[in-house]
């Protein structure tokens, strides 16, 4: 009878741990991917790991809703132009999107994703959200 009930403790140990190392594997090539149209395989011009797994985001209340949920993944990919507006008119683009990403990383004290893509074909929007996360980084580097 003990080693049938060691059997099981033993059993449940294995399943924790193929749980947790699974939860790991997941975060470690969770991904977010910003963009109203496109999906990760119809940009050409970036390269991606292949082992990302992608939430693909459409909007601004997207965007928050699964950093809400999830937290700051560990890749972010960005368009700008997301066709995004609220009632009143006010657009929601890729910069909005980097602007709350700065708020909730300085906010939660967390970090930001460790690998940053920009896969916006507009040069402008690009040159903005980029310069918003390097400022940011920037500022970050000289505090510390």
């Amino acid at each position: 009878m003990i080693g049938y009930i060691l059997c099981l403790v033993g059993l449940v140990i294995i399943l924790v741990g193929m749980i947790v190392l699974n939860q790991h594997l997941t975060n470690k090539f969770r991904g977010i991917f910003l963009d109203d149209e496109r999906t990760p395989s119809d940009v050409s011009w970036i390269r991606y790991d292949p082992d990302i797994q992608w939430t693909i985001v459409r909007n601004f209340a997207e965007f928050k809703d699964e950093i809400k949920s999830h937290g700051i993944p560990k890749y972010m990919s960005f368009d700008h132009d997301l066709a995004d507006f609220d009632e009143s008119g006010r657009e929601y683009t890729g910069l909005t999107c980097a602007k709350y990403l700065v708020d909730v990383v300085q906010t939660d004290d967390v970090e930001l994703p460790e690998h940053i893509y920009y896969h916006t074909k507009n040069p402008i929007g690009l040159a903005n959200i980029k310069s918003y996360i390097e400022n940011y980084i920037d500022y970050k580097n000289r505090i510390i």
